[in-house]
């Protein structure tokens, strides 16, 4: 080979391993960059978090006289006060409902009422004895 097309092709292997160097550099470069914006996206993300509304408890005002005649007599009176439903729908978006964990059930008009915890532990005392029950209360 020529000694000029030599010393040529070494020069050009040279800027070539320099440019290789320098590409790589500048990669890592912006690679650090892109990575202290994701850094400050995620940080104005937790910045941006609502924190939930709190409210006052009401007070638990005692069982209404609608519910105990109901356990006793397995009659729910047709009342506007009452909602009428085929379904209990489970939403999970809505941090204000609780889950249902009590159901006083009548076989005899086969309706069910759901009662609250507080209800619930207010009606076991008051329910009629053995063999006398036209509902039940289901946990």
């Amino acid at each position: 080979m020529f000694q000029g097309l030599k010393n040529t092709s070494q020069e050009l292997e040279t800027q070539k391993q320099g440019a290789t160097r320098s590409i790589g550099i500048h990669s890592s470069a912006l690679g650090e960059v892109e990575q202290r914006r994701e850094v400050e996206f995620q940080v104005e993300e937790v910045h941006q978090i609502q924190k939930p509304a709190h409210f006052q408890a009401l007070k638990f005002a005692g069982v209404h006289k609608d519910i105990k005649n109901f356990l006793i007599s397995g009659v729910l009176p047709r009342i506007d006060c009452y909602e009428q439903q085929n379904w209990v729908k489970n939403d999970t978006n809505d941090s204000f409902l609780r889950p249902v964990g009590f159901i006083l059930w009548s076989h005899k008009t086969e309706t069910a009422l759901i009662v609250i915890p507080e209800e619930a532990e207010a009606l076991i005392p008051l329910a009629p004895g053995p063999g006398k029950m036209a509902t039940h209360l289901i946990i």
